[in-house]
Parts: C-alpha cells; sequence; structure tokens
C-alpha cells in the first residue's frame, strides 16, 4: 500500500504547481475482507485523492490515494446528501466520482429471478408519470431519481441521487452482456447526462426531459448507451 498513499508533510501545503507530500505507510494491517469492485483513482494530475475516516463527516485521514492508483473497494455507502464513498480499508474513505472502474476477478452473485421480475414490474408501474427534474418519485421522476426509487422499493438497494455517481455503481458489462435491471448511461462514464433501467426484450425505462414524462422505448442503434452496470 505504500507506493499508492502520500501523506501531507507538516510544512506542505497546496500550490499553483501541485502539492509537496512524502509517501507513506498507513500504519494500519491490510484489510481481508472481500472486494466488491476494483478502482482507479482518476483526480487531479499529481494530486492524490483525500482519504477520510468516515463517509459521513469524517476527518481527513492524513494521507491521500495517488492519482492513477488501483485499489480493491470493501464496501459502499451514502452520505446525507446522496454522494457516493468508497471504503479502501478499515475506516479509510474516499468519493466514489473521482474513480474509474476496472475489471474485478471475482464471481459476482446475482439476484433470484423472482427480485429481478419485482424490480420490471414495478418499473413498468411509473410509465406516464411526469418528469420533474430532482425528483425522486413516487408521482414524479428525474432520470437519476427513477432509478433511486426503483431500487429503494423493489430491493431495498440505496442508491446515490446524482448520476455521476450512479455511473459508478456495480460492474460494467457489455451491451451483448446486458440483462433486465442493468443500469443504462448516456455521456461519459464521468459524467452521464442520462440514465434508464433496462427491462429486456430490448426495451428500456426512462423518464425522458425531452418527452416530460416516463417511457417505455425500444434500443436504437443511434442511442445505445455508452456505459451499462450491473448493480444485482
Amino acid at each position: 500500500m505504500k507506493e499508492r498513499l502520500w501523506r501531507m508533510s507538516s510544512a506542505a501545503g497546496m500550490t499553483i504547481g501541485g502539492i509537496a507530500s512524502v509517501a507513506v505507510d498507513p500504519g494500519s494491517a491490510p484489510d481481508n475482507r472481500s472486494a466488491i469492485k476494483r478502482i482507479q483513482i482518476d483526480f487531479q494530475t499529481g494530486v492524490g485523492l483525500p482519504v477520510y475516516t468516515h463517509f459521513q463527516g469524517g476527518s481527513y485521514a492524513g494521507f491521500r490515494a495517488k492519482n492513477g492508483s488501483q485499489w480493491n473497494v470493501l464496501k459502499t455507502a451514502l452520505d446525507q446528501a446522496g454522494n457516493l464513498w468508497y471504503e479502501l480499508e478499515k475506516n479509510e474513505w474516499i468519493k466514489a466520482r473521482y474513480t474509474i472502474d476496472l475489471p474485478l476477478a471475482q464471481a459476482q452473485k446475482s439476484k433470484a429471478a423472482p427480485e429481478i421480475a419485482a424490480l420490471v414490474e414495478l418499473g413498468k408501474k411509473q410509465i406516464g408519470k411526469n418528469y420533474v427534474t430532482g425528483a425522486a418519485g413516487p408521482d414524479c421522476f428525474d432520470s437519476a431519481g427513477l432509478l433511486q426509487f426503483l431500487f429503494d422499493q423493489a430491493l431495498d438497494l440505496a442508491l446515490p441521487n446524482k448520476l455521476q455517481d450512479q455511473v459508478k455503481m456495480g460492474r460494467a458489462v457489455s451491451l451483448a452482456e446486458k440483462q433486465a435491471g442493468d443500469l443504462l448511461f448516456w455521456g461519459s462514464a464521468a459524467a452521464p447526462y442520462h440514465a434508464a433501467i433496462y427491462l429486456g426484450a430490448n426495451q428500456y425505462l426512462e423518464a425522458s426531459a425531452t418527452d416530460q414524462a416516463v417511457m417505455l422505448k425500444q434500443f436504437s442503434p443511434y442511442i445505445y448507451p455508452t456505459v451499462i452496470k450491473r448493480l444485482v
């Protein structure tokens, strides 16, 4: 871990050219819990990503994860503002939005078919409801809010309230591998501008700003998603 961390020296501070820092070992034993995903730090060039002692009101841990370094994620959590955080080691948390997903070589358990069916069925019940920016149900939605509502109600799974955090959840799958319940994102992997949920049979559900409603749509070769994530 030593080569992946920076600790700010007592005299170091932010400068126009970056930060003065030295590499250190955080002094804690490795955490042997199973990784749920693997990520790479994607922060400012030459500047490490601050590590905090907790995702909710935690203090700065005194060191940073180097930009470009790779880590296993042990746990995810949402703070009160709906931001997604990753735990890298015990009591060492970073903001998920400054990371890139990497392949994780381990088996992924899927939810039982009845749970996915319940998710799809709940999604179809939202068709025709109004689109409202910032809304997360039950009567109106935006694209991030629709995903939040469906996973919370059908699977008791909390999602962040921002697309740039939602896209960090789960594991990436290809278009050919898509299954009902997968999340679909359009735009960059770091900052998607729209999201939907795949319902199967080449159809997806979205809260559309263009149509001002929750709509069921067919895949088109002109509007394929750029990122597909599997949460369950």
